[in-house]
């Protein structure tokens, strides 16, 4: 396959903002705060980016640039990052395998919450508690409480390596390298598992994100396809999986990976990948509802803001072609002020 080309120009339309100043290199996570006044972005340069997000009389977009939360040791490459219960408090993790905390106020002033021997794929805060779990590449699942740091309030010893995971409420899901799926009740500190089940994507998997009614959940993989799984058992019937970011090129069908899934307040959901396109589906009706112009580099993570349709993406190099033909690009953040005909719910067929 080709290498992306080094650019740093992007295709966006007048319903797009971008995000300055841009992260130094790839981004590898975007969180919102709860009530979608701010979004934080984790990049592989180490730190964490805060921007204000608001709307002018007029309904156009506007970031504003809040705050750096930079590595507390040496280079960290940052895998994930979120928001306390309250929105004053930020975590991040990453390669190190530190969870670290900072008030937005101090963006210089870390807290050290908890930390395992292998790189922390994802965190995630665990609202009725405020505690907030984290899966690693060490093949552990854990609690923490900021309140007693550096001690977790819960280890599951997983059977391999965790490659994602989600939180919604007390609904939580975690993928393996193994393609097993856990489900857990997260409505304590210490998570209950509920059931397995194995991925029905025969390859890697890349993202997982439960559905905004939480009665199941949907798969990304490298092999360009998504899988939609219910929870119940009765509800089997209904899961499905389809091919998404794959594209025809010289007569030969090029397959990109899913990099992310991301569900809105209406039930639809965006996936984005490494062809660099974006698209938006409705399970129900099992429809595509429409696909945005390819920007010209991955899309390596999206999130829907929790207010509106608004939907947050990162373009850079996740070389998934290999290295980027030069330096590696910064990772731009944009915003896409989504029309509210492109992601709603149609009549199923």
């Amino acid at each position: 396959l080709s290498q992306w080309p080094l650019t740093t120009m992007f295709n966006v339309d007048a319903n797009t903002t971008v995000c300055s100043p841009a992260p130094k290199l790839a981004v590898s996570s975007l969180a919102w705060s709860p009530d979608g006044h701010f979004l934080l972005c984790g990049s592989w340069d180490g730190s964490a980016y805060l921007y204000e997000v608001s709307r002018d009389p007029f309904n156009n977009l506007a970031a504003e640039f809040k705050a750096e939360f930079p590595p507390d040791t040496e280079r960290d490459a940052l895998l994930t990052v979120g928001f306390s219960k309250g929105g004053r408090h930020v975590f991040v993790a990453g390669c190190s395998g530190v969870l670290r905390e900072y008030d937005v106020t101090s963006p210089s002033t870390p807290v050290t919450v908890g930390q395992h021997p292998q790189p922390i794929r994802s965190a995630h805060l665990l609202t009725v508690t405020g505690c907030i779990a984290t899966a690693s590449w060490d093949r552990t699942l854990r609690t923490w409480d900021s309140r007693a740091p550096r001690t977790p309030a819960f280890t599951e010893t997983l059977a391999d390596k965790v490659y994602a995971m989600d939180v919604r409420d007390e609904c939580m899901v975690v993928a393996l390298a193994n393609r097993d799926v856990h489900f857990y009740n997260a409505w304590g500190a210490q998570p209950f598992h509920l059931a397995s089940r194995q991925s029905p994507l025969r390859h890697q998997t890349r993202c997982v994100s439960i559905f905004t009614d939480k009665s199941g959940f949907a798969l990304g993989s490298v092999e360009g396809r998504c899988g939609i799984q219910y929870f119940e058992e009765s509800g089997s019937s209904r899961s499905f999986s389809f091919k998404c970011h794959r594209n025809n090129a010289a007569g030969r069908v090029v397959v990109d990976a899913v990099n992310d899934v991301a569900w809105n307040a209406r039930g639809t959901f965006a996936t984005c990948g490494s062809d660099g396109g974006i698209a938006f589906w409705d399970k129900d009706s099992k429809q595509r509802l429409k696909v945005l112009p390819k920007v010209g580099m991955p899309v390596t993570v999206c999130a829907f803001r929790p207010v509106d349709d608004v939907l947050a993406y990162a373009v850079g190099s996740d070389w998934s072609r290999g290295p980027p033909t030069g330096p590696d690009t910064n990772g731009t953040v944009l915003l896409y002020n989504t029309p509210s005909n492109e992601v709603m719910p149609r009549l199923r067929r």
